[in-house]
């Protein structure tokens, strides 16, 4: 087979996978109309669609991004060691656990300020852990062993944990956020918004994973 022959059927098979998958409009293939340039979501989207796609029985179609090959492109041909970091030891978010009296912790809003407090029957004013106004746009929730404090903002969601700093550990992009919730083990945060997204493949709901349970 030669080389044109070659590559008038890869244009043939290329033809055929995007078509059937309806990704790509386009008015015709040859060599005076390359197929068209995809970027950004678009093509992802194709090759999320065609990659790995069965022509026939001798072809598989397959897919890759440019950036992804330039990625490849940019290794270097001689291995190096990972530069070593010092560890960084963090606060430990159950903290509160190890409290001498036993005692939960609480929050309550007033306002615009935002205040954990101990719990102690046995007091009547309750010991302040940590206070910040105008923490979150309009409400806050525990997850449910008590290890992040979630707070909702215009822009997402955030999650705050520690001893008495409370420091913001992660924030999560999803605009304008109505409701949140935890699963029982931490590991995933879900948001719902009812903000219509811009790109059609995003949906009203969102999961993120808590890397900070592990």
């Amino acid at each position: 087979m030669t080389v044109v022959s070659t590559a008038i059927t890869a244009l043939c098979l290329w033809g055929k996978a995007y078509n059937s998958r309806k990704i790509v409009k386009r008015k015709g293939i040859s060599s005076n109309n390359p197929p068209p340039r995809l970027i950004n979501t678009e093509a992802e989207l194709a090759k999320e669609k065609t990659n790995v796609y069965k022509l026939d029985r001798a072809h598989i179609f397959s897919v890759n991004i440019f950036y992804e090959i330039e990625k490849l492109m940019r290794v270097p041909d001689e291995w190096a060691p990972p530069e070593s970091k010092p560890y960084t030891s963090r606060e430990n978010l159950q903290h509160w656990l190890t409290d001498e009296k036993g005692r939960y912790q609480f929050v309550i809003r007033g306002g615009s300020d935002t205040e954990v407090l101990w719990n102690d029957a046995k007091q009547v004013k309750a010991d302040p852990v940590y206070k910040r106004p105008f923490w979150t746009k309009s409400f806050v929730q525990w997850s449910p062993l008590g290890t992040y404090l979630a707070t909702v903002h215009r822009q997402g969601a955030a999650v705050w944990g520690g001893a008495s700093t409370f420091n913001r550990l992660m924030h999560y992009a999803h605009t304008q956020v109505k409701l949140i919730d935890f699963p029982p083990g931490e590991k995933y945060l879900v948001t719902y918004s009812r903000h219509e997204p811009s790109n059609p493949r995003d949906s009203h709901v969102r999961r993120f994973i808590i890397g900070l349970n592990a």
